[in-house]
């Protein structure tokens, strides 16, 4: 019955992005503008996908493991990462706040968040939940929120949660939505580069019984994106979810299995 009511909403939610993908399109409309970037762009956005690839497979029969440890070596990872790709636009004379729409920032992207928020979840649920179906007794919970769920240390509760609500989003948002998408939608056109950027994004998080759902969370956060012209509006949208999911693992820890 769950997934029969959350595949009804599903048609409510490709109707919301559809209608918003077409608004993107419109001329008089549209605030996201396809940027200039180049040559040494797409190179080093092309070893950016490499690396993230390499890591993917390497990682295809490896046990994850989640501790405190790997908590804060991903963090700093993260940290390292997003200055690399920085610190590449701005010695091009490229600005990122300029280049993401970061300049400014207001209601209206927290509300377009919300409002994509709302609108993505029951496909998402719809999605996952089908998949999780699908695959049996071979789907496992997410290792990230197996250690939420059983571990009752709250520093390293906390340290997830800034990992999940904070760093993810910026770090992932900034990488993934701003800069891969963005290199990619100028050289592959703007299909491609979500379906390409999404693919990779969910493939990432190595977990197969989560990856189409965070296709169509991928999707669903480049469209906002598009939408609003600032990256503002998914980084807050990607917070709200990963802080939707914690809440939902500390209140029912039995849900994630």
């Amino acid at each position: 019955m769950e997934l029969l009511f959350s595949g009804v909403l599903s048609l409510g939610s490709a109707v919301y992005f559809l209608r918003l993908a077409k608004e993107s399109d419109l001329p008089s409309k549209s605030r996201t503008v396809l940027q200039p970037y180049g040559i040494p762009d797409a190179i080093f956005a092309g070893g950016l996908v490499l690396w993230f690839l390499t890591g993917i497979v390497g990682s295809a029969n490896r046990v994850v493991i989640v501790d405190t440890g790997v908590l804060i070596a991903a963090a700093i990872l993260s940290f390292l990462l997003v200055t690399f790709v920085l610190s590449f636009l701005i010695v091009r004379s490229r600005n990122p706040l300029d280049l993401f729409g970061l300049r400014e920032a207001g209601w209206q992207n927290l509300r377009a968040a919300c409002w994509g928020l709302v609108a993505s979840l029951p496909v998402i649920y719809f999605i996952h939940t089908l998949s999780l179906q699908l695959m049996g007794a071979d789907a496992q919970p997410q290792p990230l929120l197996e250690f939420l769920a059983g571990n009752s240390n709250l520093q390293d509760r906390l340290l997830l949660i800034l990992t999940a609500v904070i760093i993810a989003p910026i770090t992932e948002e900034l990488i993934f939505r701003g800069y891969i998408f963005g290199v990619l939608r100028r050289y592959a056109g703007r299909w491609w580069a979500m379906v390409i950027s999404a693919l990779l994004f969910a493939a990432i998080h190595a977990h197969i019984p989560s990856l189409a759902g965070l296709f169509i969370l991928a999707v669903a956060l480049t469209l906002v994106y598009e939408g609003s012209g600032s990256l503002w509006t998914p980084i807050l949208m990607h917070a709200l979810f990963n802080g939707v999911t914690v809440v939902l693992t500390l209140t029912w820890p039995d849900s994630i299995k």
